[in-house]
C-alpha cells in the first residue's frame, strides 16, 4: 500500500498600489482559507516596494492549493511498505531465532559443565525403564550440582541431567523422574520443540503462532505426566514429589 499525504501551499499573490505617493500591499487571492500575508511582510513592502528578495513572493496568480509527495524521490513520506516488509520480517526472523540458538548454548553450557554417570544402579535402572518404553537408542546420563532440574535434551543421542542430590532420592522418587523424562525422549519432544522454535520464527508476526508453540510447551508436560501416572504412580505422591 501506499500513503499519500497532500499538505498545502500558502504563497500569498501581492501587489502593490500607490495611494497619495506611498506603496501598499494587498492580498488580491488567498491561497487557504483564513491567509493573510504577515505584518512584517506588508510593513517591508511599504518601505521598499522595489525589493527583488520580496517580489518574488508574488507567485503565480492561482497557485495550486495541494502538492502530491506520492511520486518518486520526493522525500522520506513516500514509504512503500510491500518493499519495506522483506527486511522487516528478516530482522524479526533473526532475532527470534537467536533467542533459540542462546538456549543451544546454555545447554552445551550445562553438558561441559556436568558429570558423566557411569557405574551407578541409576544407569541400569534408566536401560530397564528405556528397554521397556521400546526406546532402543543409548541414552547418555548426566549429573549436574544440586540446583539443577532434571531436563532432557538431544536427538541423535538423548541425554537426561539429573541434580548431584539425586544420589540420596528414594526409589519411587527417582523412578518418577525417570519415568517423565523417558517419556520426553520417547516422545520426541526435544524435536518437535525445535521445529516449534523454528516454525515461531518464521511466522514472528503471526500471534498465533507463538499462542501455539507455547501451549505445545504445556502439553507435552502434561503428556508426560499423563505417562507417570499410567505406569502406576499415585497422583497425590506424584504431585508431592514434583514439589520437593
Amino acid at each position: 500500500p501506499r500513503w499519500t499525504l497532500a499538505i498545502p501551499v500558502l504563497k500569498p499573490a501581492v501587489s502593490a498600489e500607490t495611494t497619495t505617493g506611498r506603496a501598499v500591499t494587498t492580498t488580491d487571492r488567498p491561497t487557504a482559507p483564513g491567509f493573510e500575508a504577515p505584518a512584517a511582510l506588508r510593513r517591508a513592502l511599504v518601505t521598499d516596494p522595489g525589493n527583488e528578495a520580496l517580489s518574488t513572493l508574488s507567485g503565480p496568480e492561482t497557485p495550486p492549493p495541494y502538492r502530491s509527495l506520492t511520486g518518486p524521490g520526493q522525500g522520506p513520506l513516500n514509504f512503500n511498505v510491500r518493499k519495506a516488509f522483506p527486511a522487516i520480517w528478516l530482522a524479526g526472523f533473526l532475532a527470534v531465532l537467536s533467542l533459540m540458538f542462546v538456549e543451544i548454548a546454555r545447554i552445551r553450557m550445562l553438558t561441559r559443565r556436568a558429570a558423566v554417570i557411569s557405574g551407578d544402579p541409576r544407569v541400569d535402572l534408566v536401560t530397564q525403564m528405556a528397554a521397556r518404553l521400546g526406546i532402543r537408542r543409548r541414552i547418555r546420563l548426566l549429573e549436574g550440582n544440586d540446583t539443577a532440574m532434571p531436563m532432557t535434551w538431544g536427538v541423535v543421542t538423548p541425554t537426561i541431567l539429573l541434580p548431584r542430590v539425586s544420589r540420596t532420592w528414594t526409589g519411587d522418587r527417582l523412578t518418577a523422574v525417570l519415568n517423565h523424562e523417558l517419556a520426553h525422549i520417547r516422545r520426541g519432544d526435544y524435536g518437535t520443540q525445535l521445529m516449534a522454535e523454528i516454525v515461531t520464527a518464521l511466522y514472528w508476526f503471526n500471534p498465533f503462532a507463538w499462542y501455539a508453540a507455547n501451549r505445545l510447551h504445556v502439553e507435552r508436560e502434561h503428556a508426560c505426566d499423563d505417562e507417570v501416572m499410567s505406569g502406576g504412580a499415585a497422583a497425590f505422591d506424584y504431585a508431592g514429589e514434583l514439589l520437593d
